[in-house]
């Protein structure tokens, strides 16, 4: 075979590959089409998963009913190069939906009185997900908040008892505050029977336990943040507190009822050198009121020092830089 003709097949090759390839138009339309097709209403899609190697194109796109009640469900595709519809779940999610206005119907003055609002129900693999939002804080900080939601909690247990059939359970709880904009969730709900089995629940959420502590020690934060502004470092996005784009975290594996007693995680700005980054270990170390454990420097190079209790000197930690 001449070059010319294995250049030939190649761009043909080339053209039917790229021609059989989908956009997210594409996809949208088959989406929309099969749902009025199927269920005789139209559906806007609010959640796209992207398709990849990983998932060898297994993917699934979340849709809204356009018409009320707007009720969101999932459908489920696959294919790399062509998408096909598997099925979806637009059944489970209608009564799930159905369920979630009954139990609003039963208890809407006590969901009211207790700052609960916009609850619903999903269905999951696991079984329903109870999703509401509290117009009031929550937080370790305020007991009478914990009590609410211990009642939020016995309501869902007591409707799963008597309206729900013996072959369905309630999963989770998930709780939007609007104040923080904190979410957590509840698991195994139905060992929740008390205050203490709640507050061990809550204890097992870093996010909850973070975001309780933070608030409760904010001083103290405020103090250290000025104590490293003196010695040239400053926390790398703020003084905040989160897993991510944040500051200051302490990891589940560091938390012991409800405490950061292991320490805290810092993301801090400032000089990479080991004579201040000694001093900066000495002034965290020296601090009485907030424990922390590791310090991280962003760029490049990525500063880590783990356990600064174990810091003693500069040149020790000259010789973990050099490693």
């Amino acid at each position: 075979m001449t070059k010319r003709m294995i250049s030939i097949f190649f761009m043909i090759f080339s053209f039917t590959i790229l021609s059989a390839c989908e956009s997210e138009q594409d996809i949208d339309k088959l989406i929309q089409n099969y749902v009025k097709e199927k269920y005789g209403f139209t559906a806007d899609i609010t959640n796209r998963e992207g398709k990849n190697e990983g998932n060898m194109g297994d993917r699934t796109y979340t849709v809204q009913k356009s018409s009320k009640p707007q009720i969101k469900f999932q459908v489920h595709l696959t294919g790399m190069l062509k998408s096909k519809i598997e099925g979806d779940n637009y059944h489970d999610q209608k009564k799930a939906y159905e369920l979630s206005q009954k139990f609003f119907k039963f208890n809407q003055p006590k969901l009211e009185m207790l700052n609960f609002e916009d609850v619903y129900f999903t269905a999951s693999t696991g079984g329903l997900v109870v999703n509401a939002v509290s117009s009031k804080e929550i937080s370790f900080n305020q007991p009478g908040s914990i009590d609410h939601l211990l009642e939020f909690v016995l309501i869902a247990n007591t409707f799963k008892n008597e309206h729900l059939p013996s072959t369905s359970s309630i999963e989770s709880i998930k709780i939007f505050n609007k104040t923080t904009k904190l979410t957590f969730a509840l698991n195994e709900i139905n060992t929740i029977t008390n205050k203490d089995a709640l507050l061990k629940e809550l204890n097992n959420d870093p996010d909850f336990v973070n975001d309780s502590l933070f608030k409760r020690d904010f001083t103290a934060f405020q103090l250290m943040e000025k104590e490293l502004e003196k010695i040239g470092y400053r926390f790398t996005n703020g003084l905040t507190i989160g897993m991510v784009k944040e500051s200051i975290y302490c990891y589940g594996k560091n938390i012991t009822n409800g405490e950061c007693t292991g320490g805290y995680e810092v993301k801090l700005d400032g000089p990479k050198d080991p004579k201040n980054l000694f001093a900066l270990v000495q002034i965290l170390k020296n601090n009485q009121e907030i424990k922390i454990k590791d310090i991280v420097i962003p760029g490049s190079p990525l500063i880590m020092i783990e356990n600064i209790e174990s810091i003693t000197s500069a040149q020790q930690i000259k010789l973990m830089l050099d490693k």
